[in-house]
């Protein structure tokens, strides 16, 4: 199955959001979820760098490159490879200009990516018998009501 992961676009939202603090509020607002981010930066995931973000920023604290480094690390005193790929993050940050723009991207690639599991799942249940109503609650859908059928064209 194909993994759909828009890896700038998920570097570019974190780090607007540890670059700027109105960022980080944007990206907010646009109702993005941890889930949403699936990339791997060195040997962190995305979602881990964003739920640490948004753990600083509910005790307000600052949100920057070291203080993120300090959260993610926990204690265990491994810090230099944990800054050095939140750093390069920064460094290649284009602007927080279109910050929105870039989150709603990493929302999109999410919604795809979440669609393209929901295909393969229906896929492999169809060939083993999967039924309608199983196949809406993959979607997350409602069946719709409508007339039932039980038997050939003639019932």
């Amino acid at each position: 199955m194909v993994r759909l992961i828009d890896e700038l676009a998920e570097r570019q939202t974190l780090a607007a959001m540890m670059a700027d603090p109105e960022a980080l509020a944007e990206v907010r607002a646009t109702g993005i979820a941890s889930i949403d981010f699936a990339g791997v930066s060195g040997a962190l995931t995305h979602e881990a760098i964003y739920k640490a973000i948004l753990h600083l920023h509910s005790q307000q604290s600052p949100v920057t490159p070291l203080t993120v480094t300090l959260e993610l690390a926990d204690g265990a005193g491994v810090t230099k490879p944990i800054y050095s790929v939140l750093s390069k993050m920064d460094a290649e940050l284009e602007t927080v200009v279109r910050i929105d723009w870039w989150a709603r991207r990493v929302m999109e690639t999410a919604r795809r990516r979440r669609l393209a599991a929901a295909a393969h799942q229906i896929a492999e249940g169809a060939e083993r018998g999967l039924d309608a109503e199983r196949a809406h609650a993959i979607l997350g859908e409602q069946p719709k009501p409508g007339p039932r059928f039980s038997g050939g064209i003639d019932a």
